[in-house]
């Protein structure tokens, strides 16, 4: 039930809040069932077809089945490490993953009127119509008709994603680049950020960018400002927010622990040290004596 309160309700602002509660789930119930497939074959047949299927289907789980396969590789089979010994190995895969990860925000530019062509638009309309089960392209007048929503997962950003992860897990250049201490300041804000980006940018930002159209300021430049008031909030109130949230959630995550591990304390009863004796006799006294005043 909450899980459908959350698909329904979070939608627009917090579109993300159902797709990290729902699949947070998929991926602790994959994790248990992987388990049991022990040929790696088999496992890697498993991932394939859970992955093709979640595409198929629009869903996000491909997203989460891919970095799952991703984890169990280098856990199980040892890949990165394998990988990064042998510079025969190494290379191209670093080369094929650098080539994905350009590519897939490359392909999205190609929306063409002339040649009637949208790669985000045909490989949204193969997908089924959830409530026909047909193709989409069978259900929409033209082609740009079947543009997906901001928030529909693609075949783009599957491999954007998993493109970019494999750079950083196997290329010891991008490591340390992001061990730089420039960048290792964001790492303890980058939830903080993700949650109040939206917003600061719908609020100050939105009041900046009209504000500057009013003046007659040029667009450029209105870009730049809005830009550069927004992220200066931002990284202000994170500084402070930050260290607010952490220590609320290591407090809150201790307490759990505790609860798990610890053995309770004994009930005791709400009259303790005392006798729950003592005070039902007193009760009891004090209605006696009221009886015999109203019978004298």
């Amino acid at each position: 039930m909450s899980l459908m309160l959350t698909q329904i309700q979070g939608v627009g602002i917090l579109w993300t809040v159902p797709v990290q509660l729902q699949f947070s789930f998929v991926t602790l119930l994959a994790t248990v069932l992987i388990k049991d497939v022990k040929k790696p074959w088999k496992r890697m047949l498993f991932y394939t077809l859970s992955i093709l299927a979640g595409w198929y289907a629009r869903s996000w789980s491909s997203c989460h089945w891919l970095g799952l396969l991703l984890a169990d590789a280098d856990i199980t089979y040892n890949w990165i490490k394998w990988t990064q010994a042998r510079w025969w190995a190494l290379y191209p895969v670093l080369f094929l993953a650098t080539g994905i990860t350009i590519a897939s925000p490359l392909v999205l530019l190609f929306n063409s009127d002339i040649f009637y062509w949208s790669f985000m638009a045909w490989e949204n309309a193969i997908h089924p119509n959830q409530y026909t089960g047909r193709p989409i392209f069978e259900t929409v007048p033209t082609i740009w008709a079947a543009y997906p929503n901001y928030n529909y997962p693609s075949l783009a950003i599957l491999t954007f994603s998993v493109g970019l992860q494999v750079i950083v897990e196997l290329s010891t250049w991008v490591q340390k680049a992001l061990s730089i201490k420039l960048i290792t300041f964001f790492h303890p804000h980058i939830m903080t950020i993700y949650l109040m980006h939206g917003f600061i940018f719908w609020s100050i930002g939105a009041y900046v960018a009209v504000s500057l159209s009013s003046l007659s300021v040029p667009y450029w430049a209105i870009l730049l400002i809005t830009a550069v008031v927004c992220y200066s909030i931002i990284m202000i109130l994170t500084v402070m927010i930050t260290p607010l949230i952490e220590f609320a959630t290591k407090g809150s995550t201790k307490n759990i622990w505790r609860w798990a591990t610890e053995e309770p304390v004994p009930h005791r009863p709400t009259t303790a040290p005392f006798n729950k004796q003592l005070v039902v006799g007193r009760m009891q006294d004090e209605n006696g004596e009221r009886k015999n005043e109203e019978a004298a």
